[in-house]
């Protein structure tokens, strides 16, 4: 998603022309404010659980599983809001992946095959690691405590009355094809912002080994059973009321 507000066009027409007439400005009605700053108010707090399974093949086989470590990456935390007056309830969207570093141990290549007839007391192992992206994405309800949802988007359209009758009811009377009248109202509303307060992951790592492998002692692919628990903050900037000796004396310390 580009960061920009305007997007600019990917093509230009050159063959059409657009022709603009700025009049003199004038001044309406002070609009009505509501406080004199804004402060970011929590609206929601959700606690989530999700769960997945993944599967990492490593071909070359494995002994055993000697660690794995995770780290959660969210890319993605977005509310809609559902229509109701007034709105209480709205739908979380999130996505993101665990960078997940999976380290095992595998026999070394450079060690001759045991002898069936001897008992092998030394086996060399090589230590390896691979890191995975296992992306999950999911959409729960949440239910919003105070949050300030303005009007939507009004657009109005007025036909105009074209009047073509003439004596000995000749002609026509009925709306004009050329002319229309538009109003659109817009009212901008802050967005929500969420922040990821802490997050859990609980799973079960099973070894498992592929018909496909020829070494019957070594497993190939490991299959992680995980419950995912995010505890996730949603806030709004919300207009508030901040008395002047508040502000006089933030104004001081800042100076001092």
């Amino acid at each position: 998603m580009s960061s920009c507000c305007e997007r600019r066009f990917p093509v230009c027409a050159d063959d059409i022309d657009v022709n603009v007439n700025n009049f003199d400005t004038t001044l309406g009605t002070a609009p009505v404010t509501v406080g004199n700053a804004k402060a970011l108010v929590r609206v929601a707090a959700v606690n989530i659980n999700h769960a997945l399974t993944d599967s990492i093949v490593i071909p070359e086989g494995f002994y055993s599983i000697k660690g794995i470590s995770r780290r959660l990456v969210l890319t993605q935390c977005y509310i809609v809001p559902i229509s109701a007056t007034p709105v209480t309830s709205g739908q979380l969207f999130v996505e993101g992946y665990i960078l997940k570093n999976v380290q095992y141990a595998t026999p070394s290549a450079d060690q001759n095959p045991a002898d069936p007839c001897e008992d092998c007391v030394v086996m060399r192992n090589d230590y390896k690691d691979l890191t995975a992206k296992i992306n999950f994405n999911f959409s729960v309800p949440i239910t919003l405590t105070n949050a300030n949802i303005v009007t939507p988007v009004t657009e109005t359209e007025r036909a105009l009355l074209k009047d073509c009758m003439k004596p000995c009811d000749k002609g026509t009377m009925s709306e004009s094809d050329c002319e229309r009248l538009f109003s659109q109202s817009v009212v901008l509303q802050e967005p929500f912002s969420c922040e990821l307060d802490r997050y859990t992951i609980n799973e079960a790592v099973i070894s498992k080994t592929n018909c496909s492998l020829t070494n019957e002692d070594l497993f190939d692919t490991v299959v992680e059973k995980l419950n995912l628990n995010l505890v996730i903050s949603i806030f709004q900037l919300r207009p508030v009321t901040v008395g002047t000796p508040a502000i006089t004396a933030t104004l001081n310390e800042e100076d001092e």
